[in-house]
């Protein structure tokens, strides 16, 4: 605001200097005034135009140096209407410049007090004039006015009159003015507002299709800012031919490279855009992240997809198992009858271990596959890890060389999930972490609050060991069914442990470095009691 009205107010010291020049030369070529009159004038309006200037730089004195500069101005004024016939001067009428002056600079208050200072000092030289207080210098009209009481204060109402109907004139006008652009500044404010705020991001383009508009959406989505794509073709940013941008409605996808070297599918539509008269003036680009969508079209199909091999499995499981009964059943019947051969007893030995080996991967593959009624409430995941540690340690095969720390940052961390999934999610990590570690290690749990954009709170839970650490082929196939690197186990687990956490709608992360240790986080939507 300061410095809105130092420009105005500087404007005004220029626009002061070149009125009041041309005034006296004007003055100075109709009067006949005389040449040094002239030049002190002109010499002391320059002094003082300087001097204001100078002065101006102090922010604190805008208001003071605004009312000195329309006080000298009405002063001058005044002298130059005296100097040029008093109530016969044809400059009376520049009273309405510093009212106008005052009005938009300052306030409708400023306005009024300068047309009252105006009409007070006009008055009182037309009265010091008629009374013949200073000398009358009149203009060489064949009338001398001032001979005619009447006619003075007719001519003195009249252009008095005509000041204050420029004054309230100008203050209604001015207030009309302020209002509609505070209209304007409102809606636009509020149209920033709109676009700042979008879940989509929005791109306007020229008629040549360079981009002169992108919101805050759209820079968070695309990984770059305005001012690094400012005015540069939209096939420059997601590639020659990428984008179709003729104008239509069609919904339309594409998969965009960011500069992180991250893919995301884009889906996206164009329209003009048009000005208030209906000409074209460029394109309106408008699009959306479609990861989350994707991600849940995949998970829907997922879940079709194990809803079917449920329905499988449970009848394969029913005609595996019960074959795997009558052998486990029989060869224990001939272990326990035949002669203990050491050769004979160590062969079903093998069979036997691998019956209970075949019967776990049937049992695993039908815990994968088949789901169950969820329960779901607000628990504190806090206590459910406490608990989980508590059984991981309680256990006889927990490996005492392992040494687990845990840090809660709050201990109000709530989620809205089923509990006994959520408790086998934190088991199935624990046991694949001291699982990494045979010779002993750290394994540190932490919980935190985190803030993700766009997406609401969501609970974090770290798991780190100091372990072997996973291949970096091993790691992006680590979710995957039946997929295990250690010498135990069907690789079930973490693939379990993957859906249950995507069904909660949180997701599961995982680092590693093979030789130091594994890094596993589980996020999922915080839940109020």
């Amino acid at each position: 605001m300061a410095d809105i009205r130092y420009r105005r107010i500087k404007w005004l010291t220029y626009l002061r200097l070149i009125v009041t020049t041309l005034t006296l030369v004007s003055g100075a070529l109709v009067l006949q005034i005389s040449a040094v009159t002239f030049y002190i004038f002109i010499s002391l309006i320059c002094f003082l135009t300087i001097i204001y200037l100078l002065m101006l730089r102090v922010a604190r004195l805008l208001n003071f140096l605004a009312y000195l500069q329309i006080l000298i101005d009405v002063g001058l004024i005044t002298f130059m209407v005296h100097y040029s016939g008093g109530i016969e001067s044809s400059l009376v009428m520049f009273y309405i410049l510093p009212i106008v002056y005052s009005g938009t600079i300052l306030s409708s208050r400023a306005s009024t007090v300068t047309t009252v200072t105006a009409s007070l000092l006009y008055s009182m030289i037309v009265a010091l004039e008629f009374f013949r207080i200073i000398p009358r210098l009149s203009t060489g009209g064949d009338i001398d006015i001032y001979n005619n009481g009447l006619l003075v204060v007719y001519l003195l109402y009249i252009r008095v009159t005509i000041f204050g109907l420029v004054s309230f004139l100008h203050s209604y006008l001015l207030k009309g003015l302020k209002e509609r652009s505070a209209e304007v500044i409102s809606l636009r404010r509020l149209n920033e507002c709109i676009l700042k705020n979008m879940g989509s991001g929005l791109i306007a383009t020229n008629k040549n299709d360079a981009i002169i508009y992108m919101n805050q959406a759209a820079e968070m989505i695309l990984g770059c800012e305005i001012k690094d794509v400012w005015e540069s073709n939209i096939n420059s940013l997601f590639g020659e031919g990428a984008v179709d941008i003729s104008p239509q409605f069609a919904h339309k996808e594409i998969r965009f490279n960011r500069e992180n070297g991250k893919v995301i599918p884009i889906g996206y539509n164009v329209s003009e855009l048009k000005d208030e008269d209906g000409n074209a003036r460029g394109k309106i680009f408008v699009f959306r992240d479609l990861t989350v969508i994707k991600d849940m079209e995949e998970r829907i199909r997922r879940q079709e997809r194990f809803s079917a091999v449920g329905e499988m499995a449970t009848g394969l499981a029913h005609e595996i198992r019960n074959p795997l009964a009558s052998i486990s059943g029989s060869v224990e019947m001939l272990r326990n009858d035949l002669d203990r051969d050491k050769e004979h007893l160590k062969l079903m030995d093998i069979i036997l271990k691998e019956t209970d080996r075949l019967n776990g991967i049937v049992s695993g593959f039908l815990d994968f596959a088949r789901s169950r009624p969820v329960k779901l409430g607000v628990y504190n995941l806090n206590e459910i890890l406490n608990e989980c540690i508590m059984l991981i340690k309680n256990d006889k095969q927990f490996n005492q060389k392992v040494n687990i720390i845990y840090s809660y940052k709050d201990d109000e961390l709530t989620s809205y999930v089923d509990a006994e999934e959520i408790k086998q999610v934190f088991l199935n990590i624990l046991i694949n972490a001291c699982d990494a570690m045979p010779d002993g290690g750290n394994l540190t749990v932490t919980t935190y609050l985190e803030r993700l954009p766009r997406q609401g709170e969501f609970v974090g839970v770290s798991f780190s060991d100091t372990g072997c650490g996973i291949r970096n082929e091993d790691l992006k196939r680590i979710f995957e069914p039946f997929r295990t690197t250690k010498y135990k186990g069907i690789g079930i687990g973490l693939a379990i442990a993957n859906r249950i956490v995507q069904n909660h709608n949180g997701s599961i992360d995982v680092e590693s470095e093979f030789g130091k240790g594994s890094r596993f986080v589980v996020r999922l939507p915080r839940g109020k009691k």
